[in-house]
């Protein structure tokens, strides 16, 4: 629609080594796993002290330079789990991409959380960190560039992210990419996405 964004999925391969009871497992994300190894496997990806959500939030970053040559006010939102995450990506950015002003949003208060935004919104900061509660509710256009760094993978809480990114804010303005694991519950849900979105179009 014209108020909205098209949607562009990125996901990253990678493989994964895990202990799990004693044992040490080995599996990309096509291999087929258990539930519980599942969550081992989306665990280890995004883990701040290993590689592979650093590369997927890489690719993101070039992506939004992409976009900000365009679109100078574009910002990029950086799901994680939990604020330690969210703090280990922070001190990762600062050390890997001092470029780009980082601003970490999290409260017990939806409230304060809401402050912290609404200052982002009208900021040129480039990239916002948001501890996973905090996206409900967010409605910030400048959000071009989406990472899904968190395994907490349930469909509302996935399509209440994505579509932090889908208002748009002018005419040119007319796609929102995403980044995920390819964990088969994030590729499922953003093939689902994209039909839901897209059905009407065919």
């Amino acid at each position: 629609s014209k108020h909205c964004r098209h949607l562009h999925f990125e996901c990253l391969q990678g493989n994964f080594e895990w202990i799990s009871m004693g044992r040490p497992m080995v599996a990309n994300f096509e291999k087929e796993l258990n539930e519980m190894e599942e969550g081992r496997r989306l665990g280890t990806a995004l883990n701040w002290n290993l590689d592979y959500v650093k590369n997927l939030t890489n690719k993101a970053i070039r992506r939004l330079d992409k976009v900000r040559l365009k679109h100078k006010k574009a910002a990029m939102l950086l799901v994680t789990k939990n604020l330690k995450d969210a703090e280990k990506a922070e001190k990762w950015l600062s050390l890997n991409h001092p470029d780009k002003k980082v601003v970490v949003v999290h409260s017990d208060s939806q409230e304060d959380a809401q402050d912290v935004l609404d200052n982002f919104d009208e900021s040129d900061a480039h990239i916002c960190i948001c501890v996973d509660m905090v996206t409900e509710g967010v409605d910030i256009k400048r959000f071009r560039v989406i990472v899904y760094a968190t395994n907490k993978l349930s469909r509302l809480r996935f399509n209440q992210t994505v579509h932090r990114g889908t208002r748009r804010m002018g005419d040119d303005d007319i796609v929102c990419y995403v980044f995920i694991p390819c964990d088969k519950r994030a590729l499922r849900f953003a093939k689902e996405l994209l039909d839901e979105v897209f059905e009407d179009v065919d």
